[in-house]
């Protein structure tokens, strides 16, 4: 395999700009947000980032697929839905059940079980991004939050993805960050992969876990990856001390979700 050095920013188009476009209409950018934060921490800057897209006036459909169960936080899913998403996209309900409008510019979606209809092959071919555009929905963004990225899932939402991997600094993380380039890779985002890195007391923490991370990546994947952002952050166990039932989730400052948004709508 040889690497691809190009350097690439989450808002390029890495295909034809007519995979974009339908009946001369520009489809929504599809962006996946892979992280290997804990469960609760991924649905939040799932969350924050959408409504951080929403506040710069755009129109944003958020889906996130962290099951409720994986979450320590009491509140469950945001906003509450009667369908999964897969349900709508395998047909067994109108699609538009399956998504909740929750004001003019914010739409959500649970996504937690669709790639067990994937996986059944239930799921219709036509990508989601088409069929938004099919059925007059006409977003801007479709922001996916993720903590297990499959390869036979992206493409339901769209043929044409864009990525953003967000890792912690310590080791664990970095060794879930691996697997899911791996993902990644084989869905064929070769190109190179942007990194955030949160967590850590200092840039230079920051930049040493990167590093490390980098290395794994070249040695392991042959796979170029580049730093967007570091961004410090302490623990709930840092902070309050040991023994609570989440130690091991961050807490994000708020700035984060606004330099995700910021990047993706470059």
């Amino acid at each position: 395999m040889t690497s691809n050095e190009n350097r690439t920013s989450i808002g390029n188009t890495d295909q034809a700009e007519g995979l974009r476009t339908m009946f001369g209409l520009a489809l929504p950018k599809v962006f996946v947000i892979s992280s290997a934060l804990s469960s609760t921490n991924t649905a939040a800057l799932g969350l924050g980032t959408a409504h951080a897209l929403k506040g710069l006036g755009h129109k944003v459909l958020f889906i996130d697929e962290i099951p409720v169960s994986e979450r320590h936080s009491t509140n469950g899913i945001p906003y509450p839905v009667q369908y999964d998403l897969g349900q709508g996209l395998a047909n067994l309900v109108p699609l538009s059940k399956s998504i909740r409008q929750v004001d003019d510019n914010l739409w959500f979606a649970v996504g937690s079980k669709i790639a067990n209809y994937q996986k059944t092959r239930k799921i219709n071919s036509i990508p989601l991004d088409v069929r938004l555009r099919q059925a007059g929905l006409a977003v801007d963004y479709i922001v996916v939050v993720t903590n297990k990225p499959l390869h036979s899932v992206i493409p339901v939402y769209s043929q044409n993805a864009h990525h953003l991997l967000v890792s912690g600094v310590d080791e664990a993380s970095s060794i879930r960050s691996i697997s899911m380039m791996r993902e990644l890779i084989v869905y064929g985002a070769t190109s190179t992969i942007p990194i955030m890195m949160i967590g850590g007391n200092s840039a230079g923490q920051g930049q040493v876990a990167f590093e490390k991370l980098r290395s794994m990546a070249k040695s392991y994947l042959e796979q170029s990856i580049e730093l967007l952002a570091w961004l410090g952050a302490k623990t709930v166990g840092e902070l309050f001390g040991a023994n609570q039932d989440n130690d091991s989730d961050l807490i994000i400052p708020s700035n984060t979700f606004d330099q995700i948004a910021k990047r993706i709508s470059q």
